[in-house]
Protein backbone atom coordinates (compact mmCIF):
# COMPACT_ATOMS: atom_id res chain seq x y z
CA UNK A 1 0.00 0.00 0.00
CA UNK A 2 3.08 2.55 1.12
CA UNK A 3 4.46 1.83 -2.30
CA UNK A 4 1.45 2.36 -4.32
CA UNK A 5 0.83 5.59 -2.08
CA UNK A 6 4.53 6.38 -3.27
CA UNK A 7 4.72 5.84 -6.70
CA UNK A 8 1.23 7.13 -7.21
CA UNK A 9 2.66 10.58 -5.98
CA UNK A 10 5.51 11.21 -7.54
CA UNK A 11 3.85 10.16 -11.19
CA UNK A 12 1.06 12.97 -10.07
CA UNK A 13 3.41 15.53 -8.71
CA UNK A 14 5.78 14.96 -11.59
CA UNK A 15 3.78 14.86 -14.40
CA UNK A 16 1.33 17.90 -12.67
CA UNK A 17 4.76 19.99 -12.87
CA UNK A 18 5.82 19.37 -16.20
CA UNK A 19 1.69 19.65 -17.36
CA UNK A 20 2.07 23.44 -15.65
CA UNK A 21 5.81 24.13 -16.67
CA UNK A 22 4.67 23.80 -20.42
CA UNK A 23 1.30 25.15 -19.82
CA UNK A 24 3.21 28.57 -18.78
CA UNK A 25 6.00 28.56 -20.98
CA UNK A 26 3.30 28.03 -24.17
CA UNK A 27 1.58 31.34 -22.67
CA UNK A 28 4.83 33.24 -22.18
CA UNK A 29 6.08 32.51 -25.98
CA UNK A 30 2.99 33.20 -27.53
CA UNK A 31 2.52 29.09 -28.15
CA UNK A 32 6.07 29.50 -30.30
CA UNK A 33 6.66 26.20 -31.36
CA UNK A 34 3.18 24.57 -29.33
CA UNK A 35 3.46 21.77 -31.91
CA UNK A 36 6.46 20.18 -30.39
CA UNK A 37 5.10 20.27 -26.52
CA UNK A 38 1.65 19.31 -27.76
CA UNK A 39 1.25 15.46 -27.27
CA UNK A 40 3.90 15.65 -24.06
CA UNK A 41 1.31 18.01 -22.35
CA UNK A 42 -1.46 15.79 -23.03
CA UNK A 43 0.24 12.95 -22.09
CA UNK A 44 1.40 14.60 -18.81
CA UNK A 45 -2.76 15.60 -18.69
CA UNK A 46 -4.13 12.74 -18.83
CA UNK A 47 -1.09 11.11 -16.40
CA UNK A 48 -1.95 13.66 -13.73
CA UNK A 49 -5.65 13.17 -14.18
CA UNK A 50 -5.57 9.07 -13.40
CA UNK A 51 -2.71 9.18 -10.69
CA UNK A 52 -4.96 11.62 -9.14
CA UNK A 53 -7.90 9.87 -9.31
CA UNK A 54 -6.24 7.15 -8.12
CA UNK A 55 -4.87 9.31 -5.09
CA UNK A 56 -8.39 9.98 -4.78
CA UNK A 57 -9.22 6.03 -4.27
CA UNK A 58 -6.26 5.75 -1.75
CA UNK A 59 -6.16 8.39 0.60
CA UNK A 60 -9.67 9.96 0.25
CA UNK A 61 -12.57 7.71 -0.13
CA UNK A 62 -15.77 7.28 1.88
CA UNK A 63 -16.21 11.44 2.54
CA UNK A 64 -17.03 14.21 1.20
CA UNK A 65 -16.03 17.26 3.78
CA UNK A 66 -14.04 20.14 2.98
CA UNK A 67 -10.71 19.07 2.38
CA UNK A 68 -12.40 16.40 -0.57
CA UNK A 69 -14.37 19.86 -1.93
CA UNK A 70 -10.97 21.84 -2.10
CA UNK A 71 -8.87 19.15 -4.09
CA UNK A 72 -12.40 19.07 -6.15
CA UNK A 73 -12.02 22.95 -6.80
CA UNK A 74 -9.03 22.00 -7.61
CA UNK A 75 -9.21 19.39 -10.17
CA UNK A 76 -11.89 21.67 -11.61
CA UNK A 77 -9.66 24.56 -12.20
CA UNK A 78 -7.10 21.96 -13.84
CA UNK A 79 -9.28 20.17 -15.96
CA UNK A 80 -10.60 24.24 -17.20
CA UNK A 81 -7.03 25.27 -17.48
CA UNK A 82 -6.58 22.23 -19.89
CA UNK A 83 -9.69 22.73 -21.90
CA UNK A 84 -8.36 26.29 -22.63
CA UNK A 85 -4.88 25.04 -23.63
CA UNK A 86 -5.99 22.87 -25.71
CA UNK A 87 -8.65 25.09 -27.85
CA UNK A 88 -5.80 28.16 -27.76
CA UNK A 89 -3.50 25.68 -29.26
CA UNK A 90 -5.85 23.97 -31.84
CA UNK A 91 -6.49 27.97 -33.00
CA UNK A 92 -3.52 28.01 -32.92
CA UNK A 93 -2.51 24.86 -35.59
CA UNK A 94 -5.38 25.91 -37.70
CA UNK A 95 -4.18 29.90 -38.21
CA UNK A 96 -0.63 28.73 -39.18
CA UNK A 97 2.37 29.81 -38.67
Amino acid sequence: MQLTLIVTVVLHLLSGVFWAGTTFVLARTGANQAEQLFLPQRGAAAIAVVTGGLLWYLVHRGGFGTTERIIAFGALCADCCHASTVRSLCKHFRSGP
